[in-house]
């Protein structure tokens, strides 16, 4: 096993609403990027990530079943996950859901001014900050950075 993955944590695929991205391209650009492992997290979907999932590890690209999940509050990523979890519950209540499959609570694009439909509200991140495991810091198309609220 490797001592370090470099990893990718916010992919979408074709199976959202906003991407093309076919499996063969993932595939090319990891190659090409030297990343190991990627997360795919479909905007409320996990099919794409099962699907691909499949594909990739054939060609020892580790992926995390995620998706971005669109709550009353704004958009949560769940990591790890082995059902999808349904959109339009609140924040807590999808933070439960994530957190009952064991998975891993990410919040994306937080306050982005770009997103202002989509980005989690500033209360649902304060009254939950305990629950999370991980903040994205920086996206952008070709890169996404995050940082650990775990010791």
């Amino acid at each position: 096993m490797k001592e370090f993955y470099k990893t990718e944590f916010h992919v979408h695929t074709r199976y959202s609403k906003d991407s093309i991205l076919n499996s063969f391209f993932l595939l090319l650009a990891c190659k090409i990027k030297k990343i190991d492992c990627v997360a795919i997290t479909d905007h409320n979907e996990i099919k794409g990530a099962l699907k691909y999932k499949k594909k990739l590890e054939k060609h020892n690209i580790n992926v995390i079943v995620g998706e971005e999940i669109f709550t009353k509050d704004g958009e949560i990523i769940g990591l790890f996950l082995e059902k999808k979890i349904e959109p339009n519950l609140s924040c807590k209540e999808t933070i439960k859901e994530i957190k009952k499959q064991n998975g891993i609570v990410y919040v994306p694009h937080p306050y982005e001014p770009y997103r202002n439909k989509t980005v989690l509200k500033e209360n649902c991140i304060k009254e939950n900050i305990k629950d999370f495991d991980l903040i994205e810091i920086h996206n952008v198309i070709n890169r996404t950075e995050t940082i650990s609220l775990k010791k």
